[in-house]
């Protein structure tokens, strides 16, 4: 599982090298509305499967849940699994 995770630090750092990633909130609207990242790109997990063909040419995904949301863990996993 370790290989599947990023920490915050990690991600600006690559962002500030230029690697040209996108940040995916997978959580649903009224959650994105409350707070979010700058320049991340909503799409609500249900939806995640059926929008990977609108991404654009970048060199990596990033799915991300803030670690304080309570169910970060299975909505995350779920996320990079497929499921």
């Amino acid at each position: 599982m370790d290989d599947l995770e990023i920490t915050p630090a990690d991600v600006k750092e690559r962002l500030d090298r230029g690697e040209k990633l996108v940040l995916i909130d997978v959580r649903e609207p009224w959650e994105h509305q409350v707070c979010k990242i700058e320049g991340a790109k909503l799409i609500p997990l249900g939806s995640l499967a059926a929008s990977l063909q609108t991404l654009p040419d970048v060199d990596e995904v990033i799915c991300y849940l803030p670690p304080w949301h309570a169910q970060s863990g299975r909505r995350g996993l779920a996320a990079v699994s497929g499921n």
